[in-house]
């Protein structure tokens, strides 16, 4: 098992959604737009999931390419997310990846990483509906 990831959010200045944080010694901000009634001073939840995604969906890419040793320059990954109508008639959140390659690969290198997309762990724990236990702690 790998070690935990822990990120702790607190309201910020920026009410009434705003929120702030660290993920290891980075800053993290969230809010909602001011559309829904936020002060817009982050990124919303949705965009914090999408990219996740995008980032391990590239680098997940990019170690394979760097791993075989394949001409890959550069590598672009867009994240959209989405509500979309499920097969039981229920709104369900859905995600679209566009990737773009630079560099020198030929037809099958590409299919080989546009494959390697579907391993990288976000996608398969957002495929799996990864479990999420809640606790609540005294102050």
């Amino acid at each position: 098992m790998s070690d935990p990831v822990s990120i702790t959010l607190r309201e910020s200045e920026a009410r009434p959604y705003g929120l702030v944080g660290t993920a290891r010694q980075h800053a993290v901000t969230a809010d909602e737009p001011g559309a829904v009634g936020g002060a817009d001073s982050g990124p919303n939840p949705w965009e914090h999931v999408a990219v996740g995604l995008a980032a391990c969906t590239a680098i997940t890419i990019r170690m394979v390419a760097n791993r075989k040793g394949w001409p890959l320059d550069d590598i672009e990954v867009t994240a959209t997310q989405e509500f979309a109508v499920g097969p039981d008639g229920r709104k369900q959140a859905q995600f679209t990846r566009t990737l773009t390659f630079h560099g020198a690969l030929d037809a099958a290198q590409r299919a080989f990483l546009l494959q390697m997309a579907e391993k990288c762990p976000v996608s398969l724990a957002l495929k799996a509906g990864a479990p999420i236990i809640t606790t609540l702690t005294d102050h």
